[in-house]
């Protein structure tokens, strides 16, 4: 695949956890990722700082919703 910028809903109910995110971003290899959907109805940030972790390191990642 060929992606600049990749948006992946993570929150578990109808979306991914944090692992399968990750797993995605990995997959995809954007060249930027950005979570979303974490902390308004299901899950936290510390979550997406865990799937950020999780992110290979030359994938840029980061929260919106600092």
């Amino acid at each position: 695949m060929d992606a600049d910028v990749a948006f992946l809903p993570m929150g578990v109910t109808y979306t991914m956890a944090y692992e399968e995110a990750a797993r995605t971003a990995n997959f995809i290899r954007p060249r930027i990722v950005v979570p979303y959907h974490y902390g308004d109805v299901v899950r936290t940030r510390e979550d997406a700082l865990k799937f950020i972790s999780l992110v290979d390191p030359d994938i840029t990642a980061f929260l919106m919703k600092e």
